[in-house]
């Protein structure tokens, strides 16, 4: 069912705004007010010039729409885009991997407590065993980062500065037929 899939969602928008100062402030109350959290900033330029910034954002998957109709109001859109990615597979596979990595270290331990052997016995079953646990530490790491990224969506929103912005205005009857012309 679509309620049992693992999807990770992005999206990037991209903004002009003639009212730069205090976007950042703006920024940090929205991603706050979705319970969402800040992972990147950068800004460049200087007042007086047009200034760019950029913000990587995470916020939870159940506030995504909400959360990318809201930061589009931050300025003039000048483009937006939404991708998704089903890793419910690879989710599902590292999950059971691990539940069999799991016993087979169960499996480990008991045969290292009842059969403690030759000293080769045991330094083999020990070693093995920490062959297993490198692997189901990486395993469960993967799926950590999986869960995090299923669980909280990404937004990159770019922001611009621009000084007296001007709508681009529609084009003129004679232009019109000059494209017509040129297309043909």
């Amino acid at each position: 069912s679509t309620a049992d899939r693992k999807i990770i969602y992005s999206a990037t928008i991209q903004l002009m705004t003639e009212q730069f100062d205090g976007v950042g402030d703006r920024i940090a109350e929205l991603v706050k007010q979705f319970d969402g959290y800040v992972a990147d900033s950068r800004l460049s330029g200087t007042s007086g010039q047009n200034r760019r910034a950029s913000w990587k954002l995470r916020v939870p998957i159940a506030r995504f729409d909400e959360f990318v109709g809201r930061a589009k109001s931050l300025g003039e859109l000048v483009s937006a885009s939404t991708t998704s990615q089903d890793v419910s597979e690879e989710y599902f596979d590292v999950d059971a991997r691990i539940r069999n990595k799991t016993k087979e270290e169960e499996r480990l331990l008991t045969l290292l407590e009842d059969r403690p052997g030759k000293l080769e016995d045991v330094i083999a079953i020990e070693r093995e065993l920490s062959r297993v646990r490198e692997d189901l530490e990486r395993m469960q790491g993967r799926m950590r980062v999986l869960a995090d990224r299923t669980a909280l969506t990404t937004v990159q929103l770019e922001i611009a500065e621009v000084h007296e912005y001007l709508p681009a205005e529609s084009p003129s009857f004679a232009t019109r037929i000059r494209r017509a012309f040129e297309d043909s």
